[in-house]
């Protein structure tokens, strides 16, 4: 990938990006980046004036945020509301050069990262509890259980910031686990003209461009652009993986007359990847399993060649937001949002042995005796079952809050009154192959064994006979939120949210599951001087267990959950550093537990709402500037996660969870970051991530020892340039991930994440 620049006059003009491409669509891909920079060296023309004025300072980073939004309802700064809020913003997201929301979240304290999804969808927990269908954009869900096969993962490049409310989060959000919420807030269209490029390559064939312009049409102060888009093309420390992702999300705003505005967004991603199950474990069901390095290599591909890399999502989401003051004390803001996912997914997965397993082995000739459970063959060979799924998901999410600030004798008010409409249709096939792959780890040899005479032994042979799924639910939502400010020591925080949903999921035909909800938060803040303040807060949530029956065969009720926190919340060194300490308890009630004695006796698996999961801890975050050229952001997190009452169904029987910890979830994780920016342009940094051992599975038999990631940045900014050299994994530490919600350890053999090996991005960049 080249670039061209001409300088006439003193200004730098972009005139075209020429592309590389190795196929049709790459170069269609090419062509648009550079129509859409062509287009826009016009705008960079007609600021000229303002360039030459600009300085050093436009590369100038802060890491803290004055304001939260998207988490609250309503713009407040963090130490006037009583809850735990976490924003990494840009600058963050710059310095760590950072490519995937998995390396964003790492920077908050009691966040932990799962394996990724098979499909590539992003898998968090945050206070011990699952966030992954709690993950919304600029305030719309785009991620939750019946959806999320269906999901692209999330492009950074229209990322403005990522806002990460702990505990539960109903009043805003209706449905989820009583963690938190994650919230990604895309760029938005500015008057102000501002316009950059970037290039990146590093490591793994990693390339990609990304762009950025905004400012307003022409010399209205009335309308607004912005256009962000990126192409990424990279392989992987995997074998046969590889990735080629684009974004486009062009959006403009319009200013009316009496300060309201209206913006339109439209973002596209296209993803063709290889569907990439990570790792395995050595081991059988019998005498155990464990991750043996001597054996086992993060570049191994536990997938078939030339199937896995034809997976492809697409997303398409489009949305209206308006904002409209009325008068002094009353607004209104409308966001109507419609979300439209496409996957295919060309998918294979390691096998585990089971009776039916040993038996084929046994026909095939395999000569050596096989445990049961065993997924790594005493000669090195693993069976991979070739699977195929593909789907489509729609969600329109609407929401109207009216936003009052008044004040009722001596008590001033932020009062949110809303309603909000979200329905989700989803619609999936998935089916297997007719015969199985296998790989050899130590020949590197890979075949195929036929299930059934006549089947073809060099290629994948998949069944058209699978499993059609059709899910639609709809949720309607009254809410209340009431922040009270008594006086200039005590703030009160009082919420309440009604909940209609209703799901046919799982239940065939129309048959439908409809449920009710009231869900409340009560907060208190006391703040003893104007930077400090302690809080107090209660809230509540519920998570509708859709598709688990009763032994009557109705669906059982929805899981109720609640968080007690108590926090202090300090801006020091002259408002530079904001520090927050928290310790919480929070709880989930209800949850659906197998019974199997119901079970046996009935011709489908019944549940029973009697299972409890607890989790107590405490999060320490820092974030913010020591000295104006020193910024930092660092946390620490203690959980202690403890199941209840829980059973499950598993190959073995039935297992008892009770006193059991959640798989993935460590005790005590911590992180660090901090750049120091001297004055002649060159800054220089670091940080550390870390994590004590996890269990691979609620059984909690298989432990992965914990880790410690170190990376490391260097850049030289000159005018408007900037050249930025990232390192991650600096000294090469390898470990794995558990995959969230496996109960045992035999299906958490097939489902082991692995680290990145030692990597490097090198990003050229410059401004106009």
């Amino acid at each position: 990938m080249a670039i061209c620049f001409v300088k006439t006059m003193g200004d730098v003009k972009l005139l075209y990006i020429l592309g590389q491409c190795m196929n049709i669509k790459k170069s269609q891909r090419c062509g648009l980046c550079v129509a859409i920079l062509s287009v826009n060296s016009i705008s960079f023309a007609q600021s000229n004036t303002q360039i030459e004025e600009v300085s050093v300072t436009g590369h100038k980073r802060e890491y803290q945020t004055e304001e939260v939004s998207g988490s609250i309802g309503f713009n407040v700064s963090p130490l006037d509301v009583p809850i735990s809020i976490d924003v990494i913003n840009q600058d963050i997201l710059k310095d760590q050069q950072v490519n995937n929301v998995d390396d964003a979240l790492r920077n908050v304290s009691g966040v932990t990262k799962f394996k990724t999804g098979n499909g590539g969808e992003e898998q968090f927990a945050i206070h011990g509890f699952s966030a992954s269908q709690s993950i919304y954009k600029d305030g719309a869900r785009i991620n939750n259980a019946q959806n999320s096969t269906n999901i692209p993962s999330t492009e950074t490049a229209n990322i403005e910031k990522v806002e990460v409310l702990k505990g539960p989060s109903a009043i805003l959000y209706g449905q989820g686990e009583p963690g938190g919420t994650i919230n990604y807030v895309t760029k938005k269209p500015e008057f102000e003209s501002f316009h950059e490029v970037e290039l990146l390559t590093g490591s793994d064939s990693f390339s990609k461009i990304e762009f950025d312009s905004t400012g307003a049409i022409g010399n209205s102060d009335q309308f607004a652009y912005r256009i962000v888009g990126s192409y990424e093309d990279s392989d992987s420390f995997r074998d046969f993986v590889e990735r080629e992702r684009f974004l486009l999300n062009p959006s403009i705003s319009y200013l009316n007359n009496t300060g309201g505005i209206l913006t339109a967004s439209v973002e596209y991603i296209d993803d063709d990847f290889t569907t990439d199950r990570s790792q395995i474990l050595s081991g059988d069901f019998i005498n155990g399993f464990d991750y043996d390095s001597s054996v086992l290599d993060t570049e191994q591909f536990y997938g078939i060649a030339g199937f896995n890399n034809r997976s492809n999502a697409e997303s398409t989401r489009v949305s209206l937001t308006y904002n409209q003051p009325i008068n002094d004390f009353y607004s209104i803001d409308l966001l109507a949002s419609y979300t439209k996912n496409e996957k295919t997914n060309f998918d294979s997965t390691p096998l585990f042995a089971t009776p039916a397993t040993i038996g084929l082995l046994a026909q095939i000739g395999f000569p050596a005796p096989v445990n049961l459970g065993q997924v790594l063959l005493p000669d090195g060979t693993v069976l991979i079952q070739p699977r195929f799924g593909e789907g489509e998901g729609e969600t329109t999410y609407l929401q109207a809050n009216n936003l009052f600030e008044f004040s009722s004798g001596s008590l001033a008010h932020k009062l949110l009154l809303g309603i909000s409409y979200e329905e989700l249709e989803t619609n999936s096939f998935t089916t297997t192959g007719l015969n199985i792959a296998t790989y050899n780890i130590f020949s590197n040899q890979r075949s195929f064994v036929p299930l059934a005479a006549g089947i073809p032994t060099d290629e994948v042979f998949l069944n058209p006979v699978g499993t059609d799924i059709k899910i639609k639910s709809e949720e309607i939502s009254l809410n209340v939120q009431d922040l009270i400010e008594i006086n200039e020591q005590f703030t009160v925080l009082l919420g309440g949210r009604f909940v209609d949903y209703e799901s046919n999921a799982n239940l065939g035909g129309d048959e439908a599951f409809d449920d009710t909800d009231f869900t409340g938060r009560l907060g208190v803040i006391y703040k003893p001087a104007e930077n400090i303040s302690l809080y107090a807060s209660y809230a509540q949530g519920y998570l509708p267990a859709t598709g688990s029956l009763d032994v009557n065969g109705n669906q059982i009720d929805s899981e109720t959950n609640s968080q007690f926190e108590i926090g202090l919340k300090a801006n020091v060194l002259n408002e530079r550093l904001l520090f927050t300490v928290a310790l919480y308890d929070a709880e989930r009630k209800d949850v659906a537990s197998f019974d199997a004695a119901a079970t046996q006796q009935s011709n489908f698996n019944v549940f029973d709402t009697i299972g409890r999961v607890e989790s107590r801890g405490l999060d320490v975050q820092i974030i913010g500037k020591i000295t104006d050229a020193w910024r930092i952001v660092a946390g620490y997190a203690y959980i202690d996660s403890e199941i209840d009452t829980v059973t499950t169904s598993i190959f073995g029987g039935v297992l008892d969870l009770d006193g059991r910890e959640q798989a993935g979830i460590p005790e005590n994780s911590a992180n660090l970051w901090s750049v120091y920016e001297f004055t002649n342009g060159f800054g220089i940094g670091g940080g550390l991530f870390y994590q004590d051992d996890t269990f691979a599975s609620a059984e909690n038999n298989t432990e992965f020892d914990g880790f410690t990631q170190v990376d490391a940045v260097a850049y030289y900014k000159h005018n408007l340039w900037k050249f930025q050299f990232n390192a991650i994994n600096l000294t090469d530490e390898e470990y794995q991930l558990a995959q969230g919600g496996v109960a045992e350890d035999l299906f958490a053999s097939v489902r082991v994440g692995t680290s990145v090996p030692r990597s490097f991005v090198f990003s050229v960049s410059k401004e106009f």
